[in-house]
């Protein structure tokens, strides 16, 4: 069965989100301090006694008790009836509530105050609540309102507000409801609900907000729309769910359910969580096939310290993310997986076990069928460590071209620590054994050891700049390591790739990922360190780097196990890695870059800089030349004014003059609402380049019509603060 008009239904439940505002003031007026005893505070200009039960305090009266303060231009007390009716200018406030009104009468029945009022203003100030009524009734507990205004904007703005013809607050079950509601946005009516229910704190059930975005449909290019009707159902208070009905207008309704919930401590575990989420399409519009996804999750913490985390995710075809969730093809392999770690007196262990699913374009890769890993480190002398660690893998592969089998690598190392404050010495000294025990061939045995020595020589001095007085240091650092040649080529690689080129790689002693490549090494790598550190706040204000490897072998190992000659081994030294970093006040500059010392010319660089006046008004430009291959990235956000930003995100790749991303956006906003537009366009060079629109509205304290933009507007501007609902 279909749906087709879903925008037409009206909603008879709304569900209304608790969130913080705290940019201005939700108190009338400045509430009286109660009694702390149980007597009560009387004052007034001129009193007089009516009777033996009934007193009237006239000018400036206030009536203070341990329950209530009551502030008016007249009050009539009766003892007998127990009842205390005010008139004119009267206030009123109890623990939680303030309220202002014209006429107001409290009587006392059992043990609270029913309350009875006309022409009243309220505010809960804890809950950022206020309103007005013509008529109000109730206790500190249960109140109704009739012929109501209910907003979460502050005094002074009533951006948003639900007009209603009766609403009632019950703190015992922490509900409000309505009838015959209305939202209003600056005083338009927007949406009508012949009831609406929603949490006076924390969570709730009933239906969220809807949401509507734009979309190109990737595999018709077709343009589209999306419509999410969401309901979120607060089973318990350790566990809900979340069910959406998602209309894509070229594919058909999703489905949607994302479950959570709490796990209590037990003879077996301590505490964990549980997540599930699925989606189902029934019977794709275009391709005439149920598309569906799976993503579940549970965490544990088991007893005598151990950890266990199992992870389900599968999708129903290689295309879901493009074509059903939307999420274009930036995803590749999906991976399910368990995942247990235990840490005690003895061992750090780890298991683990995962299995694959490849989408989009993506091809296989190695999977471990099983993992366990075991370290342990003993202090055995004066800073004499010694170091075990084993890790035995089972590799397998969907290719049957590719090698698979399993894996054992076990290390031995010995190390101790020589410092003081002029200097730091660290030998070290480590036996490398791996075995492979190959499905398609006879085993295959490794043994290497690597000897490595690291020390730093501490220098420091004091400096005047720009009168301020600053710290430098100065580091030298000097690194041998030796490991001997040994041909690997008979070895699979399963899981190792070459180290990109940088400073910290270069004192690192490694040249590759993993254990199935370990190349020679014996060289001694030179390095200066300075920060230049201000002697008042102790920020540091640059900080400079700079290291070369020179190598005393004139052949170094490939990825493929041989030795060759290289560049850097032909020459006998590596290009120069530094990296700079400059932080001053709102302004932050990095870089770091690869120079070849013969044609002294950069063969790697990566530079960024930003400026961060304030949340809303940031700019960060990065510019990476990576062999030849250019790519410069511009995004931030600039604030027009107190009320108004925009936003946007700016990538090109320069060597091919092509614009991959833009995204483009405006939003406007105050202390109770807010309006985000934004823009997106991907693959610009192409001729079925996708883009998106997409609109939201955000109601603050009550919910947002398009919750899912702010998490895409934070992935492609990192730096952005996208939550609308704080303060300016």
């Amino acid at each position: 069965m279909k749906f087709r008009y879903l925008l037409i239904l009206v909603v008879p439940y709304w569900s209304i989100n608790a969130y913080g505002n705290y940019c201005a003031n939700y108190s009338l007026f400045d509430k009286k301090s109660l009694s702390l005893d149980d007597t009560a505070a009387i004052e007034a200009d001129t009193s007089s006694v009516e009777n033996k039960n009934t007193y009237r305090l006239m000018g400036n009266a206030s009536l203070v008790s341990p329950d209530y303060a009551l502030q008016a231009d007249q009050i009539t007390i009766n003892k007998e009836l127990k009842i205390a009716s005010s008139s004119g200018n009267v206030k009123f406030n109890d623990q939680n509530a303030l309220l202002t009104s014209q006429n107001l009468e409290i009587t006392k029945k059992e043990n609270s105050n029913f309350i009875k009022a006309n022409s009243a203003e309220y505010a809960l100030p804890d809950q950022n609540i206020r309103g007005s009524a013509a008529t109000l009734s109730g206790t500190s507990d249960l109140k109704t309102f009739n012929n109501a205004i209910y907003t979460k904007c502050p005094v002074g703005n009533l951006n948003w507000n639900i007009d209603a013809e009766s609403i009632v607050l019950n703190s015992k079950t922490n509900r409000g409801k309505a009838k015959n509601a209305v939202l209003k946005l600056h005083g338009v009516p927007v949406v009508y609900t012949p009831s609406v229910e929603w949490v006076l704190n924390g969570k709730g059930s009933g239906f969220l907000a809807p949401s509507y975005s734009s979309y190109s449909d990737d595999g018709t290019s077709k343009k589209g729309y999306s419509v999410n009707i969401p309901y979120f159902l607060n089973i318990a208070p350790d566990r809900d769910v979340l069910l959406g009905l998602n209309h894509l207008s070229t594919r058909g309704e999703n489905l949607t359910a994302k479950y959570r919930q709490l796990i209590y401590d037990n003879s077996l575990w301590q505490e964990g969580r549980l997540e599930s989420e699925m989606r189902y399409l029934d019977n794709d519009d275009i391709s005439n096939e149920d598309r569906w996804l799976l993503d579940n999750r549970i965490n544990l913490s088991l007893n005598r310290g151990a950890d266990l985390t199992l992870v389900n995710r599968r999708v129903s075809d290689k295309d879901y993310f493009k074509e059903i969730a939307l999420e274009g093809s930036s995803k590749e392999r999906l991976i399910s997986s368990i995942d247990l770690k235990h840490q005690s007196n003895l061992f750090t262990t780890n298991i683990y076990s995962e299995a694959e699913q490849v989408v989009n374009s993506a091809s296989s890769d190695y999977t471990r069928n099983l993992e366990v890993n075991l370290s342990k480190s003993l202090n055995i002398g004066d800073k004499i460590n010694l170091g075990l660690s084993n890790s035995y893998t089972d590799f397998d592969h969907k290719s049957s071209s590719s090698s698979t089998g399993a894996r054992n690598h076990l290390n031995l190392s010995l190390n101790k620590n020589f410092q003081n404050l002029a200097y730091e010495i660290k030998p070290n000294i480590s036996f490398l054994n791996t075995q492979y025990n190959l499905d398609d061939s006879s085993s295959v045995n490794r043994s290497l050891y690597a000897a490595n020595l690291d020390s730093k020589l501490f220098l420091e001095r004091e400096l005047d700049f720009s009168d301020q007085e600053y710290i430098q240091t100065l580091v030298p650092r000097l690194n041998f390591t030796y490991i001997p040649k040994k041909n690997q080529s008979s070895i699979p690689n399963f899981d190792s790739e070459s180290l990109n080129s940088s400073y910290d790689a270069l004192f690192s002693g490694e040249s590759f990922t993993g254990f199935d490549k370990v190349s020679n090494q014996n060289s001694l790598t030179f390095g200066l360190e300075s920060d230049f550190i201000n002697d008042n706040s102790g920020e540091t204000l640059l900080s400079l780097k700079a290291a070369q490897k020179f190598y005393l072998d004139d052949e170094l190992m490939n990825s493929s196990g041989n030795f060759e000659k290289t560049s850097d081994s032909d020459r006998g030294y590596s290009n120069i890695e530094t990296s700079v970093d400059f932080n001053k006040g709102v302004f932050n500059f990095n870089n770091s870059l690869s120079l070849n010392p013969d044609s002294k010319k950069v063969v790697r660089s990566s530079s960024g800089i930003k400026f961060n006046f304030s949340p809303k008004s940031f700019g960060v430009l990065q510019f990476i030349d990576d062999n030849d291959v250019e790519n410069i990235r511009f995004n931030g956000s600039f604030e027009l004014n107190n009320s108004n930003h925009i936003f946007w995100n700016a990538q090109k790749n320069l060597t091919t003059n092509i614009m991959d991303r833009l995204t483009l956006g405006i939003a406007k906003e105050d202390c109770c609402i807010a309006y985000r537009f934004a823009f997106f366009k991907k693959n610009l060079s192409s001729k079925n380049y996708s883009y998106d629109r997409a609109f939201e509205i955000v109601f603050k304290g009550l919910s947002s019509t398009t919750p899912s933009l702010r998490r895409r507007i934070e992935a492609e501007i990192p730096d952005y603060i996208g939550d609308l609902d704080n303060n300016l």
